[in-house]
């Protein structure tokens, strides 16, 4: 089911960013379209939680990392779509930004006792050398 999960979130996300590129093209900025973004998205998933009856009670330590990906999300996205906009091909900037999934590996390995076996290295090091030919 993952995996399925994954390749929705994949079509949304390339669909996202040529939406951004074209935005750009429009001339909006990079901090206005993250806050339309955001503050669209927020309606939705406040829709999705009445509907689906969630509970949004959360710890003050849960409240804590929710903060900390607050701000790595707003970074994140705000230089993202800053790259999109300036790269000559959306896709050259969203192959570099998607290198994170190399981190997220080596974080997983670290913090959650991920695995990593050697064929998935060998994949996580290809992504690497794909960088650095995008970036030449």
């Amino acid at each position: 089911m993952w995996v399925r999960y994954a390749l929705y979130a994949m079509a949304s996300f390339s669909a996202m960013q040529l939406l951004f590129k074209q935005l750009t093209r429009m001339g909006l900025t990079a901090p206005v379209i993250l806050l339309w973004l955001f503050g669209l998205s927020a309606l939705l998933f406040t829709g999705h939680v009445v509907l689906a009856r969630e509970t949004v009670a959360v710890s003050p330590a849960a409240l804590g990392v929710v903060a900390a990906a607050a701000l790595c999300s707003y970074v994140g996205n705000l230089y993202m779509l800053r790259s999109v906009a300036a790269a000559p091909n959306a896709g050259y900037a969203i192959s570099i930004v998607s290198t994170h999934a190399l981190f997220v590996v080596l974080g997983s390995l670290v913090f959650f006792q991920g695995e990593l076996t050697l064929v998935k290295a060998l994949g996580a090091a290809l992504c690497v050398a794909g960088v650095v030919l995008i970036s030449l």
